[in-house]
């Protein structure tokens, strides 16, 4: 194959003498695209087999299920990876015979020969996941959420460890989207500021070493072009250039290949894109906004709340249901706002102004304040916001292990979720009054985090994971006692404002209804799945409810037309004759 190093190096030599006659070849270019299967959409990766002869490719079905799929490049149909359900953001091992991914709240490995399933490790939320690379001496870099450095570990298991390290003095706040080089020991990775935004910077790390060298800004991931060379993103164009290896750095310009890729403000520096052996697959897909709906208790749509033309996150209704509070994302712009929309005079006031990146937010019971979670670098802060004197934020809690204001009690405290060292998060509460230090409700060695509390203050609704896959569980805050909710997977767990109902999603992504009594002991009936919730794939509740829960407020991603993966073969090819018409 054709080094881009050189590709470059000769063209810019042969732009200074007439170019002979190239002797007439059969193309070794073609393209051909790949469509989702019957009933399904793209969502959640795509990635080639180290020798380019295979697709992996994750698809969701009508009902909201994820799966990882297969698909040779001289096959015509793919097909499903059993045991795969929730899968997102493939890789593969050097060999091929092994496909890492993300689900239930792990990163697993599936063998393709016999379709055995191993658990490599644990991450956070399945969809906060950013990435995964396969290296040599089967070492995986990956990470497990979407703030915080990459973390390696060997892909038969063990303890991971960090592989990078957050640069302060470049307001770092997430690292993802690694990717090995030939070598199997140094990586590409994909740094910004926040909790991810564009455009970031392309760096190159090796394992062993804490120091990364920035190689390039780029609105994306970026990925090897064996044996010497990298494709990333320069705007929207996907560009390749060379990389020096001995001075760890690109040589030359980038060359332009003709092909635009638009990103998503809700999965910032990602892009559907990979190459192999001569051959690149990649998509083209503008998703990076989405609406909020108001639908009934059969999922059917009975109005639009919030469209206009930006992303959302984490739509929270006010205790009264009259004001929507949700952070909002305009195309361009890193850091996210929060708006408070009316929704019964459909009016929209904007809510934060500063530069950093404010995610989400939390009502009091009382609705008369804002809760906010601010991620300003590495640090993430908790404000208290009038929603009626806009600008204005009082500092409520600072601390290590990224704190985050899920809910709101009676007394004026707060529920928060913090990592511990290992990335792991945990439950804790923060009392009212200044100085207050969080007391543990939940901390174990797995993971709990979705906290949502009762409107009596006395109960808690979370997901851990502690059985291997993510479960809904009820707390009482008083005993201590606690109950699994969910029958086979659980997310989101939201209550019904009476505490008569105990809502979620379940593991096929259908909103489910479990009637409850909140009293000294808590009585559970049977869940009842409502409807397909089709949200938004980003992390933390993407819906809430009514105060009589006969209405759902639901963040989906705005439609847009289906496209297929394209496969291109020939890259050197095409390498080349681009290199040599930029002359």
């Amino acid at each position: 194959m054709i080094a881009l190093a050189a590709v470059i190096g000769a063209a810019a030599m042969m732009a200074l003498r007439p170019a002979p006659a190239r002797p007439a070849v059969p193309s070794r270019q073609v393209a051909f695209s790949v469509e989702p299967p019957p009933g399904s959409h793209f969502i959640g990766g795509l990635e080639l087999s180290r020798d380019g002869s295979s697709l992996a490719f994750v698809a969701r079905d009508a009902a909201g299920q994820t799966a990882l799929w297969v698909r040779g490049l001289d096959a015509i149909e793919p097909r499903r990876i059993d045991g795969t359900e929730g899968a997102r953001y493939p890789f593969w091992s050097p060999d091929g015979r092994h496909i890492g991914f993300f689900a239930n709240s792990k990163m697993k490995v599936v063998d393709l020969r016999g379709g055995a399933m191993t658990t490599v490790a644990a991450t956070t939320y399945t969809p906060d996941a950013r990435g995964g690379t396969w290296g040599a001496d089967d070492v995986i870099v990956f990470a497990p959420t979407f703030s915080g450095g990459l973390m390696q570990v060997k892909a038969s298991g063990g303890t991971p460890e960090p592989a990078t390290q957050l640069d302060a003095s470049r307001k770092d706040g997430t690292h993802r989207w690694p990717c090995f080089l030939p070598d199997g020991r140094r990586f590409l990775f994909y740094a910004s500021k926040a909790t991810g935004t564009e455009p970031g910077e392309l760096r190159l790390a090796t394992l062993g070493s804490p120091v990364a060298e920035t190689l390039t800004a780029s609105q994306a991931r970026g990925i090897a072009a064996p044996p010497d060379g990298v494709l990333y993103i320069l705007g929207k164009n996907l560009v390749a250039q060379g990389l020096d290896s001995s001075r760890q750095a690109l040589l030359g310009d980038p060359i332009p290949l003709g092909i635009e890729l638009e990103g998503s403000i809700g999965v910032s520096g990602f892009r559907f894109l990979s190459a192999a052996a001569g051959t690149l697959a990649y998509r083209q897909v503008q998703w990076s906004t989405s609406r909020i709906v108001w639908a009934d208790r059969q999922g059917h749509e009975l109005s639009v709340a919030v469209e206009d033309g930006g992303w959302h996150h984490l739509p929270r209704l006010s205790p009264d249901g009259r004001r929507i509070a949700v952070a909002h994302f305009s195309p361009g712009q890193g850091d996210g706002d929060i708006h408070v929309h009316d929704a019964e005079r459909h009016l929209d006031t904007r809510v934060t102004f500063d530069e950093n990146d404010d995610e989400g937010s939390a009502w009091s019971r009382d609705g008369r304040t804002l809760v906010l979670t601010t991620a300003a670098g590495a640090s993430t802060d908790i404000f208290l916001v009038d929603p009626a004197r806009a600008g204005e934020r009082h500092l409520r809690f600072r601390g290590e292990g990224l704190p985050a204001a899920a809910d709101t009690f009676p007394d004026g405290g707060l529920m928060l979720v913090i990592n511990d060292v290992a990335g792991r998060p945990d439950l804790y509460r923060l009392p009212p009054g200044e100085g207050a230090s969080p007391v543990p409700i939940v901390v174990s060695p797995f993971s709990e985090y979705a906290p949502s509390v009762s409107s009596d203050g006395h109960w808690l609704a979370y997901v851990g994971d502690s059985t291997g896959r993510d479960e809904v569980y009820a707390r009482s805050l008083d005993s201590g006692e606690e109950w699994r909710v969910s029958k086979e997977g659980g997310l989101a767990p939201v209550w019904r404002q009476d505490g008569k109902e105990l809502f979620y999603v379940d593991a096929r992504g259908f909103v489910t209804a479990v009637p409850t009594s909140l009293g000294v002991r808590l009585t559970l009936g049977t869940p009842e799945p409502l409807f397909a919730a089709l949200l938004e794939e980003a992390t933390g509740r993407q819906y809430d409810v009514s105060p009589d829960g006969q209405r759902f407020l639901l963040n989906r991603r705005r439609e847009t037309t289906e496209k297929p993966i394209i496969v291109m073969t020939g890259l050197p090819e095409r390498l080349t004759d681009l290199a040599l018409k930029g002359r």
